[in-house]
């Protein structure tokens, strides 16, 4: 019994001094993912937790008497999803007539509905230390 072990220990050892040395890993830098997005004309940057998903504009039912920026009710994952018109709703305009392709779906507790963008530039990704909150607000 006393063999198995030193045999072992032995095996041990030689492996061990011609196990290669690894390069060290560099850090990775925290970094902030998001969606290059646009509503009513604007674009927009939206990080990817504070909505659901971005999906192709469902087959919508209009819904009579309704305003203006409500285009209708989808089936979405089983549920209804009220869907807005975005340029209608922020832009205070008529949509341009062109039919939407993209909806942004927004699902929060006792929150959930579509809002359609104007266009989708896609997936982004910054690290954090470029990120600024800070917003000019000279010209708004």
């Amino acid at each position: 019994m006393d063999g198995a072990f030193t045999a072992l220990q032995a095996l041990h050892q030689r492996y061990a001094q011609r196990t290669p040395v690894l390069p060290p890993v560099a850090a990775e830098e925290p970094t902030w993912s998001g969606a290059a997005i646009g509503i009513a004309g604007v674009p927009l940057v939206i990080a990817h937790g504070d909505v659901d998903t971005v999906i192709a504009l469902p087959p919508l039912t209009r819904i009579p008497g309704t305003c203006n920026w409500v285009l209708g009710v989808a089936a979405h994952q089983g549920e209804l999803l009220p869907v807005f018109c975005g340029d209608t709703l922020f832009a205070e305009r008529l949509s341009p007539g062109r039919r939407r392709e993209y909806c942004l779906v927004f699902r929060q507790p006792g929150l959930h509905f579509g809002v359609t963008l104007s266009h989708v530039r896609g997936n982004i990704t910054l690290p954090l230390a470029e990120r600024s909150s800070a917003m000019p607000l000279e010209g708004l």
